[in-house]
């Protein structure tokens, strides 16, 4: 066992020596390892790979883009049909407006009916709109009232106010006062009016 640990190192010796005493003689060009290329034809060739690259890129590019197409829905849509559909619905209700001032049925409870819940569904929706307004415009707000985004606001805000007090005051009998019932609802409508014609 001891023969073959020592006949390893000489022969380990041995490899190294030579390798030490040929270092000087030989070099890497003596090797061959860097054979000569023409590189002016392999920058050539990578010009073109990167031309035919960048073309198929585009043209792949170019098949799979599709043109824009605006969503059926987004918030701004949104927010303009919430507040045109609260007007539609305040006209609604101001014209099933019923006759509370009927002398034979003085002192008897108005039952709610088309009109009353009309009147809900336009607060509603008039809040909605003002709702998503905020959440989608707010920073476009400036703090002057000529801003036409700030008097869009404004003017959506206080319409809504108006339903919602309209709905309120309305007349719980026949023949006692509506307390400016009709004037509120009419207000509201009228700023919701101008709320949409200053955006849209």
């Amino acid at each position: 066992m001891r023969w073959i640990q020592i006949a390893a190192a000489i022969i380990a010796a041995a490899i190294i020596a030579t390798t030490q005493a040929t270092a000087g003689e030989i070099t890497l060009r003596d090797l061959d390892l860097y054979p000569q290329i023409d590189y002016s034809k392999t920058i050539q060739l990578a010009h073109n790979d990167a031309g035919e690259h960048s073309a198929a890129v585009g043209a792949m590019a170019a098949s799979t883009e599709e043109p824009f197409e605006e969503p059926f829905m987004d918030g701004d849509k949104l927010h303009g049909y919430l507040g045109a559909a609260s007007l539609l619905t305040a006209l609604l209700t101001a014209a099933t407006a019923p006759d509370s001032e009927n002398p034979a049925l003085r002192g008897q409870p108005i039952k709610k009916g088309f009109h009353h819940y009309a009147g809900l569904t336009a607060a509603a929706l008039g809040g909605a709109a003002v709702l998503s307004g905020f959440i989608q415009h707010t920073e476009d707000l400036e703090p002057s009232l000529l801003d036409p985004d700030t008097a869009h606001m404004l003017l959506g805000v206080l319409a809504t106010s108006a339903y919602a007090y309209a709905v309120s005051k309305g007349p719980k009998k026949y023949g006692m006062g509506s307390g400016g019932h009709a004037a509120a609802g009419i207000a509201g409508a009228s700023m919701m009016g101008m709320a949409i014609y200053l955006e849209f």
